[in-house]
């Protein structure tokens, strides 16, 4: 159910590291053979790079001062020789293209017999004279974390699997291969990335609550009432996790953001009853009396300030978005069973609670 978190790269991210490059890139190859056994991945690659092909020049130091030539006049010129200079610049119809100057130099030994200028002495020298050249293979890129050498394989997943059942099928085939010593694995994907942001959202939620308690505490004067009020909040968690479940939703990320966003708006409905119901009491009814009077003239305006709400919502559900409708979802369905709910159980809630309390 724990899917739509923030973009990850790809939905499953394995992270290698170890410090042997070769068994590093052995590892991501059976990795990879592994995921392409699983149904629903597609798309496996890793961040790896191909090795390229580099000349290595070393001057000979000697050689060099005879002639007079320095490091710097040296690089220059190689570095002419292989990637060109531009030599003007072509203007046409107020625009500038620069013109390139580049040599055909493919091999190492055209390299060796390219002639170096000295700008001291004005002679011409070839290069395989005063340096040494050799041709090595090196990766452009070199993956690290935590000071270590890291590879990630990734895997997008087809339409109707789950990103968390995939990564549970490829962690238990990691723990059935042989894996190199030396080498060690973790999940990055986006199963991970949802449980940080959760435990984010958690904090958030928690903000809230104490926030809103502490504003409820300064108006209703009660330590009690408040905490009455607060009752809406699980009410409407259940509610959302309804409406997801009937509409084939998974509990997401922004789904979650839905909910949070539910703390601010549910509570409303309560307030809106406990406070009838302080006032009907200093007119001197009964708590039930106060309670049932309550529910039956604040319910219309209540219950129309949420059905607008919903109606207002419902554009957002039936958009397709898998950014906005799991959230709409959760706030419709939140926002209405909570009503519903809150109708019922604040009622008997506070007159349970402020029965015993005032007895």
């Amino acid at each position: 159910m724990l899917e739509q978190a923030e973009p990850v790269g790809a939905p499953v991210t394995l992270r290698l590291t170890g410090n042997d490059s070769a068994l590093l890139r052995n590892s991501a190859e059976n990795v990879k053979n592994m995921l392409a056994e699983i149904e629903g991945t597609k798309n496996i690659t890793d961040d790896t790079y191909e090795y390229t092909y580099e000349f290595v020049v070393n001057p000979k130091g000697i050689k060099t001062s005879i002639f007079g030539i320095s490091n710097y006049e040296l690089q220059n010129e190689i570095s002419i020789a292989l990637r060109g200079r531009e030599s003007s610049t072509f203007r046409d119809n107020g625009k500038e293209y620069p013109i390139i100057a580049e040599s055909d130099i493919d091999t190492k030994a055209e390299l060796e017999n390219l002639m170096i200028k000295s700008q001291a002495t004005g002679r011409k020298v070839l290069l395989k004279e005063i340096a040494d050249i050799e041709l090595k293979s090196q990766l452009p890129v070199i993956n690290k974390y935590n000071g270590e050498l890291a590879i990630s394989v990734y895997s997008d997943i087809s339409d109707g699997y789950s990103s968390s059942k995939i990564g549970s099928e490829l962690g238990q085939m990691l723990k059935d291969a042989d894996f190199p010593e030396g080498i060690r694995y973790e999940f990055n994907g986006e199963p991970e990335k949802i449980r940080e942001n959760f435990g984010n959202i958690a904090v958030a939620a928690i903000f809230a609550v104490l926030s809103v308690y502490l504003i409820l505490l300064i108006q209703f004067k009660s330590f009690l009432q408040p905490l009455i009020i607060l009752m809406t909040v699980p009410l409407a968690i259940i509610g959302s996790i309804t409406g997801l479940f009937l509409f084939n939703q998974k509990l997401s990320f922004v789904a979650m953001l839905g909910m949070v966003s539910l703390l601010g708006i549910v509570v409303n409905n309560a307030i809106i009853l406990i406070d009838f119901i302080n006032s009907e009491l200093e007119e001197g009814k009964t708590i039930k009396k106060s309670c049932i009077d309550a529910v039956n003239k604040r319910m219309r305006p209540i219950m129309l300030s949420t059905w607008t709400t919903i109606i207002g919502l419902t554009p957002l559900v039936y958009s397709g978005s898998a950014l906005f409708t799991p959230m709409a979802i959760a706030l419709m369905s939140g926002l209405l069973i909570s009503t519903v709910l809150t109708m019922v159980v604040i009622p008997v809630i506070y007159s349970i609670v402020m029965e015993r309390f005032v007895n």
